[in-house]
């Protein structure tokens, strides 16, 4: 195999990048290693997956081209805030946090009461968990 290929393809499987960036590449190198040859098992064995998701990936660009290795969009239920609405919470408890070590620090039922106020959307304990986590205020 050529150096420069296995260059690549470790980069693939050592990239830090987000979940989605990551499967891309991923996707990307099955393409690579069918264009100069590979058999799809061989393939399939050094990311491994399984031989049909490496047939379907290729299956897919050779249908779509470079589109093709996005993933689909998902069902689902629609999400509850947009992230403008999560960044104006992300600014609402910013300014609640406490200044002082004596001041009280916002709870989870009590930002929950303040988005369903605010924002007028009814959201549960969880998801405002949920949220919190998310914005990296999981302490709270």
């Amino acid at each position: 195999m050529d150096a420069s290929i296995v260059h690549i393809l470790q980069e693939v499987n050592s990239t830090e990048t987000t979940h989605k960036n990551k499967a891309k590449l991923i996707r990307f190198g099955m393409i690579l290693l069918k264009k100069i040859g590979f058999r799809d098992d061989c393939t399939a064995k050094i990311f491994k997956a399984t031989r049909q998701c490496v047939a379907r990936w290729i299956n897919r660009f050779l249908q779509f081209g470079i589109v093709g290795l996005e993933d689909l969009p998902r069902s689902g239920r629609p999400r509850l805030l947009n992230s403008i609405e999560e960044e104006i919470i992300d600014e609402q408890i910013l300014s609640s946090l406490p200044k002082e070590c004596n001041d009280e620090q916002p709870t989870g039922n009590s930002i929950k009461k303040n988005i369903n106020d605010k924002l007028n959307v009814n959201i549960s304990l969880i998801s405002v968990y949920r949220l919190l986590n998310k914005l990296k205020y999981s302490y709270l």
